[in-house]
């Protein structure tokens, strides 16, 4: 039987929310984690609708109702929810909605509320999600757990904890460059949505390097066997934020998939990558943590890429096998006044920051603070390197044409075995030199297809 433990702070925030809430529906998406068999609620982000439109007085009717948008308040629950789950750092989810209601005509057994109840199914991705009821009108509060498949609410046991000495937060920054081989077969055919599926070979390839990595926390290797609270402790921290610095074979790590058939051009995605996990135990080991903190490295740069071809997909069947680079959203960490929890964002290179704050605040009605930019503070000095790459690599080839083109016309010597053998010394550094220009020119020139 599945149980909700409750966050005190993440409890005042959510009646504050709702009480100062001037709409007749107001929701707010529950965030936190599901540990064997316990719903851990720590914050939430609260979804903004619009007050109640002349002549409608119905739970029905409201839900069915447009606004100026064109958007029913049914929709931009979906849409808003789905927005809240990919702010999320690595380990935390959308476990629930908590509904703050005043229609008389309310009831949570309704066809209707359980309508829109079944939608969260796609958004929480498990079996069960927590609906938490606020009955303005009957000034009654309900704690209940929605099993999906049978569509039945039943009473959850909850309590109330303070959450902030137990849960730790991982971060980290990576620099990497991975590397999609695409065929020339592919290449006549290639799809925008077969770039996806791409990615993900590469990312296995990543994460199993990435899970062989060294991790150091404040200048201390840490021993992946050890749980969370030791580390904190031997690696002197005061608060509950390790921050790893992951050490691999090379600084930069270059993610090459290896093509089983004649390789035709490349997609690179390179560039600078944050990552944001949450534990809510401190007798979780280190090397669980460090997972949940490699998937949600893994699962920005899916995201980043979905949004990109959601964008761009129209230009990019167009342009595909043209010689472009392309800028990816870059990913921003926030908090918000008064939450216990550092959430994440997306921008392009183009969108500035301020901009971002005025869709945060339109959707949860929050202004953010950014704790973390540099995704987005880099993303211009990484196309500037790699122009200037490909101009210096221009000239390598020029000046590589034209040493051969001398050598080859120096008249051949003929003279002795001494003469023979330098010749054939000759003929080797050539060689060497020549396959090193051309290892130049297929980095930089097969990459058709550059996302930063």
């Amino acid at each position: 039987m599945k149980s909700l433990r409750i966050s005190n702070d993440c409890q005042k925030s959510l009646d504050q929310a709702s009480s100062q809430s001037k709409a007749p529906f107001f929701a707010g998406a529950l965030v936190g984690q599901l540990e064997n068999q316990t719903y851990l609620l720590v914050d939430y982000l609260p979804l903004t609708f619009n007050e109640l439109p002349e002549g409608v007085t119905t739970f029905d009717g409201y839900l069915n109702t447009p606004s100026n948008q064109d958007e029913t308040p049914e929709n931009r629950f979906l849409n808003l929810t789905s927005n809240a789950k990919m702010m999320l750092g690595g380990g935390l989810s959308v476990i629930g909605v908590l509904f703050s209601v005043e229609f008389q005509d309310f009831d949570y057994n309704s066809a209707t509320f359980k309508n829109l109840v079944d939608n969260m199914k796609v958004v929480t991705g498990d079996t069960t999600a927590v609906i938490i009821v606020q009955n303005k009108i009957k000034k009654k509060d309900d704690y209940l757990l929605y099993d999906f498949a049978q569509r039945k609410f039943s009473g959850i046991d909850y309590q109330y904890l303070n959450f902030k000495d137990r849960f730790f937060k991982l971060t980290t920054t990576v620099e990497a460059e991975i590397i999609i081989p695409i065929t020339k077969a592919e290449g006549q055919t290639l799809k925008i949505m077969h770039i996806s599926d791409k990615l993900k070979q590469a990312l296995k390839r990543w994460t199993a390097d990435l899970g062989q990595g060294v991790v150091k926390i404040n200048n201390r290797f840490v021993d992946k066997t050890e749980v969370l609270e030791n580390i904190k402790t031997k690696a002197q921290i005061s608060d509950n934020t390790l921050q790893c610095e992951i050490y691999s074979a090379m600084p930069v790590q270059k993610i090459f998939v290896a093509a089983e058939e004649e390789t035709g051009t490349y997609i690179t995605v390179k560039g600078v990558f944050t990552a944001l996990a949450y534990v809510l135990s401190k007798k979780v080991s280190f090397k669980d943590a460090y997972q949940l903190l490699i998937t949600d490295l893994l699962q920005s740069v899916q995201d980043k890429l979905n949004l990109f071809i959601s964008e761009h997909e129209e230009v990019l069947q167009q342009q595909l096998a043209q010689n472009r680079i392309f800028s990816l959203p870059k990913r921003v960490h926030l908090e918000f006044p008064g939450g216990n929890l550092t959430f994440i964002d997306y921008l392009t290179s183009e969108e500035p920051l301020e901009e971002g704050e005025q869709r945060l605040k339109e959707w949860f009605n929050l202004t953010p603070k950014y704790v973390n930019t540099i995704e987005y503070d880099t993303a211009k000095e990484f196309q500037t390197k790699f122009l200037k790459a490909q101009e210096a690599n221009k000239v390598s080839q020029k000046e590589g044409v034209s040493q051969r083109k001398t050598e080859t016309e120096k008249p051949k010597k003929t003279e002795g075995q001494a003469t023979d053998v330098t010749g054939e010394t000759v003929k080797d550094n050539n060689m060497v030199k020549i396959g090193a220009l051309v290892g130049v020119a297929v980095l930089l020139l097969v990459v058709r297809f550059v996302l930063f």
